[in-house]
């Protein structure tokens, strides 16, 4: 969800169209080439996402360049372009955390509002698991971004 969402934003952003006022994207692959530390470091420790059992079959289906922008917005560049506010949400334990670790630097150097809050001890999909405390803190914690950011009113 969170990589089609930020290449949608992408995409929006590189086309000068007037982006949303605020985003709150989880972990995603934003780098197809798996470059991140954690693709390495965590391998095989978040029992949702891998590189061996995830991200490589699904390359050999989609038959993409890797470092390609469109598909990897962390070989893109983000200066002098409209993005919106940003706050990645990770866990400690996710494969793909480094993407959304770049991804921040890389929105923060050009200039962006970018932010991202770690979980710890948590794999890729915490926050799905609706009653777990994590996930009710992410829920707040998402709410008061876009509260301060003016997209959303009310409680």
């Amino acid at each position: 969800g969170s990589t089609v969402a930020l290449a949608a934003v992408n995409e929006i952003s590189n086309q000068g169209l007037p982006t949303i006022g605020a985003f709150s994207p989880n972990a995603g692959v934003y780098d197809w080439n798996v470059a991140g530390d954690t693709w390495l470091t965590l391998e095989g420790q978040d029992p949702v996402v891998s590189a061996k059992h995830y991200i490589a079959p699904l390359l050999a289906m989609m038959k993409i360049d890797p470092t390609d922008p469109y598909y990897s917005p962390v070989y893109d560049k983000f200066e002098n372009r409209e993005w919106p506010a940003t706050l990645f949400f990770v866990g400690s334990r996710e494969a793909m955390a480094s993407d959304s670790f770049r991804m921040n630097q890389l929105l923060k150097y050009a200039g962006h509002d970018s932010e991202v809050i770690v979980f710890d001890g948590v794999p890729h999909c915490w926050a799905s698991i609706y009653y777990a405390p994590e996930a009710k803190h992410y829920r707040k914690l998402v709410a008061d971004f876009m509260r301060e950011k003016g997209v959303l009113t009310g409680e």
